[in-house]
This record gives C-alpha cells, sequence and structure tokens, in this order.
C-alpha cells in the first residue's frame, strides 16, 4: 500500500504543479509590482514596518495562494481517501505517503514563492511581470526538455527546477523499478513509462 500511495501522489503533486504555477502567475502583479509602481514601499518605510515584515508578508501571499492550489487538494485527496478506506489503519499505513507529498510539495512551495518575489520586482508595469513569469516558464522548459541539455540548462525551467527538488521516495528509479515488479495491477502502466523520465 506505501508503495502504491507513493507512486500516486507523485503523479498527483507532479500533474498540479503546472497549473499551480499558472495561476501563481496572475498574482505576481500584486506582490511587489503594484508597490513599486505607486511608490508604497516609501510609504511603508516610513511606517513601523520593516523590511522583514515586508518580505515575509509578501512571501506568505504567494505561499498561501499555492497552498490553495497546490498543497491543499493533495491533502485533501489525502484525507477523503483515507476516510472511505474500509479501515482506519490505512491512515497509519499512508503516513509516508503523506510525509514525502509534504516534503516535497512545501519545498517546491517556497522556491516557487521566492521566484515570484523576484520576478513581481523586476518591472513597475503591472502587465509587464506576468509576461515574464510566463515566458520563462515556457522557454524554460523548452531548453530542459531539449535533447543533449546540459545540466544548469534545466535550471532556467521554473517547473523543471521544482521537480529536479522532489525527495528520492518520488524521483528515485530504483522505487520505480520495483512498483513495476511488485504491482500486478500497474505493471503494464509502469512499463510503458521510460526509464529516462524518471531519472529527473
Amino acid at each position: 500500500m506505501r508503495t502504491t500511495q507513493n507512486l500516486l501522489f507523485h503523479y498527483f503533486a507532479t500533474w498540479l504543479l503546472p497549473l499551480s504555477i499558472f495561476i501563481l502567475g496572475f498574482a505576481i502583479p500584486i506582490l511587489v509590482t503594484r508597490d513599486l509602481a505607486s511608490n508604497a514601499i516609501t510609504i511603508y518605510a516610513s511606517k513601523a514596518v520593516s523590511r522583514g515584515d515586508y518580505f515575509l508578508g509578501k512571501f506568505a501571499t504567494a505561499f498561501g495562494l499555492l497552498a490553495l492550489t497546490w498543497l491543499g487538494p493533495l491533502c485533501a485527496a489525502w484525507c477523503l481517501g483515507n476516510l472511505l478506506a474500509p479501515d482506519w489503519r490505512f491512515f497509519w499505513h499512508a503516513r509516508a505517503a503523506l510525509a514525502h507529498t509534504l516534503l516535497f510539495v512545501l519545498l517546491g512551495m517556497t522556491i516557487l514563492s521566492l521566484l515570484a518575489l523576484g520576478v513581481s520586482a523586476t518591472s513597475t508595469k503591472e502587465k509587464s511581470t506576468p509576461v515574464f513569469w510566463f515566458l520563462w516558464w515556457i522557454i524554460g522548459g523548452v531548453i530542459a526538455r531539449l535533447p543533449r541539455t546540459p545540466n544548469p540548462g534545466s535550471a532556467t525551467s521554473v517547473s523543471s527546477s521544482t521537480s529536479t527538488n522532489s525527495p528520492s521516495p518520488y524521483s528515485a528509479r530504483a522505487g520505480h523499478c520495483h512498483r513495476r515488479d511488485h504491482l500486478p495491477i500497474l505493471g503494464d502502466l509502469l512499463r510503458s513509462i521510460r526509464p529516462e523520465t524518471m531519472s529527473a
């Protein structure tokens, strides 16, 4: 059961990642861009708002949005799936899948939130920063998938750099082979997956 849940939540988490990046792109202007355009940062600096407080508040905004679009559905699926299980012990057996999901998603949310703050601070025009975010995402994704792309090239992709930091229970090729050999129901599905796609 542990292996099956790890596999399912791995695919669910990676499927929700592009959707979360897309939604976060529309929130880019409200992070820092509008404050730069209206000189609100100067007003904040004149009040009892430190740079750390300002950064923490903007970071929490991006992090909270990702919690709704990425972490929330995963936790809801874990809880609902175990509630519908025939035995309460499924919660205990599925604890490893939840821990791996939290490790992967919380790390990804932190990286994406920091990247969103950086992109939001690159311009004072509200229409420019989302465009830059989506272009970076699309172009970086294309470069990361080119054949024989050097390893540094994959860092240009938002989703690729996030997926690369997935914990070993999600990305290890040995785990993929174990699931393929010991899960008859999913064996045919896993055999159709090329090994190189599991080496991220």
